[in-house]
């Protein structure tokens, strides 16, 4: 390690109980909804959630025999039958996969590349993998001007980037399959190495980095490609020419634009946030930016001066990295988070990427307890030691010529150290022969947690086990959960409608019934009083003389008497229990002396011009007001509206400049 790279005693360690709990429940269980619109890239979640594992010493601890035949079996599932891996299982067309339509189930560059790395980190011999056909159809996507394309469409054109990734992809795959021998092999036809020499020399700038093509900007992300595919293709600049052609033509220079990517810069200084100037996708590979905001946290010295004074950059804690010129620090791999794993900016939720790339950085620069990483694979030195003793690979390099390699003997060399632990190969192929599984690598072993030792003072809980579900992670994927979810809130949305339409009917039945109790009662009364008058008999038969003539069986109250009534006139009246006599003493006096003259047709008049009361409250013609829907932004929409309002001052600044 470089004396510059020698870690402080007194630096915080790594949190492995931490990672090791957030990698295995990426591993074992669903990721967050967030990574739904990732589905077609699991094959790369894959890979990364696995070599994390793996360069957190872990991997063999995590997995079972069965778990581990079964992941091998389903990256082999995603292989297409002309050759090649398939980014995921989505674009899998099953039985209806033909000529016709074979377009939209694609050869893929990325999902073979990461496919084989997680091969390789399971301990898999690659003897399954279709080598003849991926290795053929690699010529095939590369263009005219010596640069690779994503895959192949219809009438075998070449589609996607024309940049260095996939460059990067291609020879790594290549290398993994057939070395780097140049030339055909067993038949087989070779990529054009120089045509990609001549394609990475065109795409050197003046400062010495690497850009997207010719003219552009450089940038650390093409620059990490293309020396790592340079570095598969053996045409790295050496000290004494060989007459092949190499890249990199001015190698110092390429070396200061990388050292100059160092800032001490962390911060924004004017009031312009740049944050919104920058994209991460794929058509432009811009770098993942997390900018620094260090505001509260100053230097030593600056903690002791004035709150008007600016602290000393030079003697801050940290540096930054940029991945272009006049850029602030950003970085993929810089803040820790209490879950485990690395967030891409402070706060954030960790992911498998930055949390991965975090991993692979920190084994860089020697990390204790991680193993050994092989930065230009981006997987642990064991895996590509284990890639390396294949024997069918040693044996088409030349390596062995029996082909007996140390298949069954590959050293696993503990984290930061050089002891080596030796497998049996008799208790492997005695595990082949009893039908278990296929031999396993030494480099999967089953062994003790390669984690740091913890202080003594700190107490970590064991790791919970976690229980994995292969039905419900296969209703999951397929499409099925959601589909039941909804069937099953239509079913209590149908449910609740027939509860309420039960009560409704209940409802109405009681007061039916009611109803027709109080027309019985009206009914038993009037004949109780038809009866005491006389007008039905003590069998209950009604009199004729007393019969109504329109059939009600109402009794009609009496007729009003005349005005020349005797006096001392008696009436009875029924009660509930006897009846009761009353005496009705009348003057005969005549009160058509005090009317008005049409007075009775005015109060008929005027009691037809009343208003009939009814029950229900009349309706407003008003519309009623909508209520506002009301809800807090989320940090995420906030940020995005004010990076709008910023735009949007822009705009109305330089307009006013224009005027």
């Amino acid at each position: 390690m470089a004396p510059g790279l020698t870690r402080d005693a007194e630096e915080s360690r790594l949190n492995y109980a931490a990672h090791i709990r957030y990698w295995r429940r990426n591993l074992k269980t669903f990721l967050p909804r967030q990574y739904t619109g990732n589905d077609c890239n699991r094959m790369t979640l894959a890979a990364f959630i696995l070599s994390a594992l793996d360069i957190l010493g872990d991997l063999p601890a995590s997995l079972s025999r069965e778990e581990r035949a079964g992941y091998i079996d389903w990256v082999y599932s995603c292989q297409l039958p002309e050759g090649g891996f398939r980014p995921a299982p989505a674009t899998d067309l099953g039985a209806s996969r033909s000529q016709e339509n074979q377009i939209w189930d694609p050869f893929h560059v990325a999902g073979t590349f990461f496919a084989l790395l997680i091969l390789v980190n399971l301990g898999d011999g690659l003897e399954n993998v279709k080598r003849r056909e991926i290795l053929q159809w690699l010529t095939k996507l590369q263009r005219p001007d010596g640069g690779f394309g994503e895959t192949l469409g219809e009438h075998d054109r070449v589609e996607g980037g024309n940049d260095s990734r996939f460059g990067f992809m291609v020879a790594a795959v290549r290398w993994m399959l057939r070395g780097n021998l140049e030339g055909p092999v067993d038949g087989v036809p070779d990529i054009d190495v120089d045509a990609f020499v001549r394609c990475v020399q065109a795409a050197e700038t003046y400062d010495g980095g690497l850009s997207e093509a010719p003219y552009h900007e450089a940038h650390g992300g093409f620059t990490s490609c293309a020396i790592s595919a340079l570095y598969f293709l053996d045409r790295l600049p050496t000290k004494k020419p060989d007459g092949r052609q190499r890249g990199l033509r001015n190698l110092p220079m390429t070396l200061h634009w990388l050292a100059s990517r160092q800032t001490l810069t962390l911060d924004e200084e004017d009031a312009d946030d740049t944050y919104s100037d920058e994209t991460d996708s794929a058509a432009t590979c811009h770098d993942s930016h997390s900018f620094m905001k260090l505001r509260n946290y100053p230097s030593m010295r600056g903690k002791l001066s004035f709150e008007s004074q600016p602290p000393v950059h030079a003697e801050l804690k940290w540096v930054g990295m940029n991945g272009r010129e006049n850029k602030i620090g950003d970085t993929c791999y810089a803040y820790w988070h209490l879950v485990g794993g690395f967030g891409k900016l402070p706060g954030d939720h960790p992911d498998p990427q930055h949390s991965f790339l975090g991993l692979m950085v920190l084994s860089m620069f020697g990390e204790p307890g991680l193993q050994n990483v092989d930065t230009a694979l981006c997987i642990t030195e064991r895996a590509k030691n284990h890639l390396e003793s294949l024997p069918w690979r040693r044996e088409l390099l030349g390596l062995d010529s029996t082909g007996e390699a140390g298949r069954y003997n590959v050293p696993m060399l503990h984290p930061r150290t050089q002891t080596s632990v030796w497998s049996d190969k008799r208790h492997h192929v005695l595990e082949a022969k009893e039908g278990l599984m296929a031999p396993r690598t030494s480099h999967l072993e089953p062994q003790a947690s390669a984690m740091a030792p913890p202080s003594k003072k700190r107490k970590i809980a064991a790791i919970p086990e976690i229980s994995f579900d292969p039905a419900a992670r296969e209703e999951y994927l397929t499409g099925f959960h959601k589909r039941k979810l909804a069937r099953q809130k239509l079913a209590e949305g149908e449910n609740a409608k027939k509860e309420r339409a039960e009560k409704l009917r209940f409802r109405a039945e009681v007061r039916k019934q009611r109803k027709e109790d109080l027309e019985k009662h009206v009914e038993e009364v009037n004949r109780l009083v038809r009866q005491a008058n006389g007008d039905l008999s003590e069998a209950g038969e009604e009199d004729e003389d007393s019969a109504n003539e329109d059939g009600n069986d109402i009794v009609e109250p009496p007729a009003p008497a005349p005005a020349a009534m005797d006096i001392n006139e008696e009436e009875e009246f029924v009660d509930e229990d006897k009846y009761t006599t009353v005496t009705i003493e009348s003057v005969g006096i005549s009160k058509h002396g005090f009317e008005k003259r049409g007075g009775n047709e005015e109060a008929e008049e005027k009691e037809k011009e009343k208003r009939v009361w009814t029950k229900e409250r009349p309706k407003s013609s008003k519309p009623k007001k909508k209520k506002i829907k009301f809800r807090y932004e989320t940090k995420t929409e906030r940020k995005v509206e004010r990076v709008k309002q910023g735009l949007k001052k822009k705009k109305m600044a330089a307009k006013r400049m224009a005027d």
